[in-house]
């Protein structure tokens, strides 16, 4: 291996590892380590929990590989939380390697694995807040998606339905229905389209099927034992229908529409800029003359329309499309052609004078004098001149490849410096302006000893319905939506788990939002911080 390679393998390891403790928990970091706290508190594995409550928007399997991990290694640090998360994306990665290296292009294989890892939303938000469910969903839909590949190139029929509908399994565990629709929508074109559709009517793909069935009607029967699984299985299916047109107007999913294709691609940067090479047909002709590359092809076209009529889009949702569509843009990009020479030659114009000026701009950046809401310290300022120096060189180094595998070697390369520098210096700055912690600290002084539980909670009504047609409906009370960092750092200090109170009590201590209120509650902190536009509040009931 040579030194490149494997100063960005090493730079990414380090990176997605190593700075996991800097910052809080934001996003839903929080209640993924609560509902995985309770499971090891209670002891119950089938019904997830939340502040005491039955938890009805995910399934389990991602809170029990997170739970294990807290088990592990004795402790519920953010760290710990995230390293599920993390590992997850590197063997992603590992992924993407292994069936590059098979089936691709056997010396481009680790160029494509790193350029994946190097995808700008992933190396700047996904690795952060990797306590989050969508990298380990992403790994499973890998596996799910790889595995019909691969066992269809050795014609072993029975490997194939067995393994992809086990991973199906596994990610109708972890998210819900999305998995089925990966199943269904790759499997059935592609074996119609390879001629082997009879093998969809055969003994494996039976068998296949009703081993996923048993594993996932088998949880679902342990869970209706214990509590509504119509309630739990309304709301899986709300969660996902939610983020499709189904649920959506006619405006809302044509803005969709128009505003999916750059948002995915600019999530995907530097990579997404590389989709131009496909509109050249020789280059088009080349990838489709590629078995493999025409299967990914076809894995994102069957697939990707269903978040692409979705208004409600995030781009963590898109993750497992990431590694697939980076194969595709940097292979079609490395297509030798004439007919692409010229665009080539724009992009590594545009992308040199890039370099030049986010070099520069470390450079210069910390010694200007400027008010800033945070505090950089000169530990900071030193790292920001040392990236922009190391970034200089590997400019000219990119703009005078002998070819253009060894220039985006070197855009790997770049990437992976500034990931390395963002977690000495982005990270760290972030920290401060985050309060969660602060203000649990805050609530623990003022309950000098007492326990804190929650107050109030909202009717949840779980329903199924396709483009206005309710089927089916249900309702279920469950906890307000605190922000959860505030009842997870709790329990890290306390070791008790914040619970819905339903009814109050002379002498608790309730935490709350202000419209909980009743007259003769006595306020003992009020805070606007964590959400400006609501106040939160720690209340003692005054009972007549």
């Amino acid at each position: 291996m040579k030194v490149r390679p494997l100063l960005v393998v090493l730079l990414l390891a380090i990176s997605f590892l190593a700075f996991n403790h800097v910052i809080d928990l934001r996003s839903e970091e929080g209640r993924r380590a609560l509902v995985s706290i309770e499971m090891l508190e209670s002891g119950n594995w089938m019904v997830p929990h939340l502040n005491g409550e039955p938890y009805y928007n995910k399934p389990p399997a991602y809170n029990w590989v997170i739970a294990f991990f807290f088990a592990l290694f004795g402790n519920f640090s953010e760290w710990v939380l995230r390293l599920p998360g993390a590992l997850s994306l590197l063997a992603s990665g590992g992924l993407v390697f292994l069936f590059a290296r098979k089936y691709v292009h056997r010396d481009r294989a680790l160029l494509l694995a790193t350029a994946y890892l190097c995808s700008s939303d992933l190396l700047f938000y996904g690795s952060v807040n990797a306590g989050e469910i969508d990298l380990f969903y992403a790994f499973v839909v890998l596996l799910q998606v790889f595995s019909i590949f691969h066992f269809h190139q050795r014609k072993q029929w029975w490997l194939l339905f067995f393994s992809s509908y086990f991973f199906m399994a596994i990610g109708v565990l972890t998210k819900g229905l999305p998995s089925i629709a990966f199943q269904a929508l790759t499997l059935v074109p592609y074996l119609i389209i390879q001629g082997d559709w009879k093998r969809l009517v055969g003994l494996p793909h039976i068998a296949g099927g009703l081993f996923s069935a048993g594993l996932m009607g088998g949880y679902f029967y342990l869970y209706s034992l214990e509590n509504d699984v119509l309630a739990f299985t309304l709301n899986i299916f709300q969660q996902a229908s939610q983020r499709t047109a189904s649920e959506h107007t006619l405006v809302e999913t044509l803005l969709g529409l128009l505003d999916f294709p750059g948002y995915l691609l600019g999530k995907m940067m530097p990579w997404g800029l590389l989709i131009i090479f496909l509109l050249w047909r020789p280059v088009r002709q080349q990838i489709a003359s590629s078995e493999s590359l025409r299967f990914l092809s076809l894995f994102v076209l069957c697939n990707i329309w269903i978040y692409w009529i979705s208004p409600e889009m995030r781009s963590r949702y898109l993750f497992m499309f990431f590694p697939i569509l980076t194969v595709l843009f940097v292979e079609a990009a490395l297509v030798p052609s004439e007919a692409t020479s010229r665009v080539w030659s724009i992009f590594r114009h545009v992308l040199f004078g890039a370099l030049l000026i986010g070099s520069a701009a470390c450079i210069v950046a910390p010694f200007v004098p400027v008010d800033l809401p945070v505090e950089v310290s000169m530990t900071m300022r030193v790292i920001i001149v040392l990236l922009g120096l190391m970034v200089l060189p590997l400019a000219f180094l990119f703009h005078r490849s002998p070819d253009r595998a060894s220039a985006l070697w070197t855009v790997v390369l770049v990437l992976a410096l500034a990931r390395f520098a963002f977690g000495f210096v982005a990270l760290p700055l972030t920290q401060q302006g985050l309060k969660h912690h602060d203000y649990t600290h805050e609530l623990i002084a003022e309950a000098d000893g007492r326990e804190i539980n929650i107050f109030g909670q909202y009717r949840l009504t779980p329903k199924l319905s396709l483009f206005g047609t309710e089927f089916a409906k249900t309702q279920v009370d469950i906890p307000i939506e605190l922000p959860y960092q505030v009842p997870y750092y709790y329990y890290l200090e306390t070791g008790n788990v914040m619970r819905l109170e339903s009814t109050r009590k002379e002498g608790q201590l309730y935490l709350s939002y202000h419209n909980q209120l009743i007259d003769g509650d006595v306020v003992l902190n009020r805070n606007k911080t964590i959400y400006p536009a609501v106040e939160m509040v720690l209340f003692t009931p005054n009972l007549p």
